[in-house]
């Protein structure tokens, strides 16, 4: 977020959880937020919190978001292999996991998700033409991985 505010001359604004964490209590923060903030067009969630083990609300949050016409995406790097992940149920068009953390795979491996008709909202990435336009792999960085074993 702190790239695309500098990078496309964007506002970045964090919002705070607050206590005691509360269904009504984040949905009314993130209802005050989106307020406050009409110009806003992205919001990032983050589905569990690494620090607390928080599961923020993301359906309620993504169906606010909606309204407002602000796009969520999803870092959905602590849920996937921890709880039960229904992209659909969650109401989100975006989102990224890794999946060395619950899933046990390879540092570095991971996934990106771009709901069906959404695809052409995402810019290749640095004017990627390893693969056509349509495809989402043109949407993620391609390179080596590395290999060594340490």
């Amino acid at each position: 977020m702190a790239y695309l505010a500098s990078s496309r001359d964007a506002q970045h604004v964090r919002i705070a959880i607050p206590e005691p964490s509360t269904t009504a209590n984040i949905l009314a923060a993130y209802e005050k937020a989106l307020r406050e903030t009409p110009q806003a067009r992205l919001l990032l969630l983050t589905h569990v919190s690494n620090r607390s083990g928080l599961v923020l609300p993301i359906r309620e949050i993504a169906a606010m978001a909606r309204k407002r016409n602000v796009d969520g995406i999803l870092d959905s790097a602590q849920s996937v292999g921890l709880l039960p992940v229904a992209v659909d149920n969650l109401g989100i068009d975006f989102m990224g996991f890794s999946l060395h953390k619950w899933v046990a795979a390879p540092l570095g491996t991971g996934a990106l998700y771009i709901r069906r008709g959404r695809l052409s909202d995402i810019t290749p990435w640095l004017g990627n033409h390893i693969h056509k336009d349509d495809d989402i792999r043109a949407r993620v960085p391609t390179g080596t991985v590395d290999s060594q074993h340490g």
